[in-house]
């Protein structure tokens, strides 16, 4: 089961990697100074998160229907992120550095 509220997700069991049981998050360009562009192989409808190292929700985009997607980073601080796809059956999560 997943939750989240408007700054920390919580999710109480591992699905696995990504790839290795369902969806892959592929993430790119990686390392990325102004957007990137996410792909999520075998799913449809999910919510998009970005945290920052503290764990602090700093993006949000929800009910995604495309595969492919591009997102602007605009005023992130240089740093390591976390991207988390959620949907109802999975929680896929991927590193994005920031510079």
């Amino acid at each position: 089961e997943v939750k989240y509220n408007e700054s920390r997700l919580q999710c109480d069991s591992v699905i696995g990697n990504s790839g290795v049981f369902g969806p892959q998050l592929i993430l790119y360009p990686n390392p990325t100074s102004d957007f990137f562009t996410v792909e999520v192989l075998g799913l449809t409808n999910y919510n998009l998160n970005v945290f920052d190292n503290r764990g602090r929700l700093v993006f949000r985009n929800e009910n995604i229907q495309n595969s492919k997607n591009k997102f602007f980073l605009g005023r992130l601080a240089a740093g390591v992120y976390t991207v988390s796809i959620i949907s109802n059956q999975f929680v896929i999560s991927e590193k994005l550095v920031v510079y």
